[in-house]
């Protein structure tokens, strides 16, 4: 990681940060225990919430977060509020409706886009007014991303696709230094999520479910401590999805990886430590 994203994310926050004690953000429940979110506080001062939830040490956390789109003339709400927390190691669902604000939400927790009102922090720090290059650097380096439809480039191959965030990691001179040992840590991957057949077949001649391990293999080998999945097996036939599942949960299981998955089948997100529910852009009963 580079000393300015390094100083970002690890210099305190202050300014934000407030003494009163105020109350906790709905969505925060202890590690590895399933139940439904509790209602969440909407609008309202942050003051105090964040000094607790950060001092608490949580790996996310959202304040009061909102998020619209324009459609023509017509300002569209999508998120109206929405404040929680993922602890370290823990494995949570979002759930709703579509429309219900559930991949805005995992967009914004994964900086692709700005909240317009509210706040994101990673590991105790904010993230969501980070400069864009900070945000880039922090998703290659500590976030991996999992898409429903894959988004694997169709000219490359399947070792090519998980290579690339290395590619775009290191600079050409630093990577072809390092490319045996970034080679082998992409091979061994494959291997364990059982492609090791399929290294050089591109996206074309691959099924569903290879695809999508092809996904996962590319979002792990930045050697990530957050995963965020949008909608993993929505693309999927039931019995592929389950193994998809299978592999994300012996990933959080195994190697403590933080993961939030977004998903409309209730039966995958009762797979999860703990489930959110959305609907109409807020966290519900």
């Amino acid at each position: 990681m580079s000393d300015e994203l390094e100083r970002m994310l690890t210099q305190p926050q202050t300014s934000a940060v407030g003494s009163d004690g105020g109350r906790q953000p709905s969505g925060v429940s202890p590690h590895h225990q399933r139940r439904e979110s509790p209602p969440t506080t909407q609008g309202g001062s942050v003051q105090g919430v964040v000094a607790q939830e950060v001092a608490r040490a949580d790996h996310l956390l959202t304040i009061d977060l909102h998020k619209g789109y324009r459609k023509g003339s017509i300002e569209v709400p999508v998120l109206r509020g929405v404040s929680m927390s993922v602890t370290r190691g823990e494995f949570l669902a979002i759930v709703g409706q579509s429309g219900s604000g559930k991949s805005t939400l995992l967009h914004l927790l994964g900086t692709l886009d700005a909240p317009d009102q509210g706040e994101v922090y990673y590991a105790g720090q904010r993230i969501d007014n980070l400069p864009a290059s900070a945000r880039d650097m922090l998703r290659n380096r500590r976030f991996g991303m999992i898409f429903q439809f894959y988004h694997l480039l169709p000219e490359l191959n399947t070792l090519e696709n998980v290579l690339a965030p290395l590619m775009i990691r290191h600079s050409v001179w630093s990577f072809l230094r390092q490319r045996r040992q970034l080679r082998a840590r992409a091979e061994e991957l494959l291997e364990t999520l059982g492609l090791s057949h399929r290294l050089k077949h591109r996206p074309r001649e691959l099924s569903g479910g290879e695809m999508q391990r092809a996904a996962i293999a590319r979002a792990l080998v930045v050697q990530p401590d957050l995963l965020l999945a949008d909608e993993p097996t929505g693309n999927l036939d039931q019995a592929t999805g389950t193994e998809i599942i299978r592999i994300l949960r012996t990933l959080n299981r195994q190697q403590n990886l933080t993961i939030v998955m977004v998903t409309h089948d209730r039966a995958i997100a009762n797979q999860a430590d703990r489930i959110v529910r959305l609907a109409n852009g807020r966290i519900e009963d």
